[in-house]
């Protein structure tokens, strides 16, 4: 089992609570109002967030029409995320934060798209 615990980064940080070779699930915490993470997309890994508390923006780029989409989740509100989905989640709302579980955090499978360290 990989190591658990928080993570800081510039738009709050992420809680790893979970991961092992087939599984990981994790909580980002976006602090601010505005602040969002890197755009990326994962090869390999497939995704489903839970909306905790506040209001998040979830972009995505549709990767057949190559349009940029996004929608507001609010809290109780879900979403799946595909391998090769490049997406980002901004806070319309602070102190928002999402629940994140999918498979394994796999090593070299995280790509950015955007970096979000322009936006903060």
């Amino acid at each position: 089992m990989k190591s658990t615990g928080a993570i800081q980064t510039n738009y709050g940080y992420d809680l790893l609570w979970a991961s092992d070779e087939s599984y990981s699930g994790k909580i980002i915490v976006l602090e601010k109002e505005g602040s969002c993470t890197d755009m990326i997309f994962h090869k390999e890994k497939r995704k489903s967030i839970f909306v905790n508390a506040g209001k998040i923006k979830l972009r995505w780029i549709d990767t057949q029409s190559g349009e940029l989409k996004e929608v507001v989740l609010e809290e109780g509100q879900t979403a799946n995320i595909i391998e090769l989905q490049p997406h980002q989640f901004e806070a319309v709302s602070a102190n928002s934060s999402i629940t994140e579980v999918g498979v394994a955090e796999l090593e070299n499978d995280t790509f950015i798209v955007v970096s979000n360290s322009a936006t903060n």
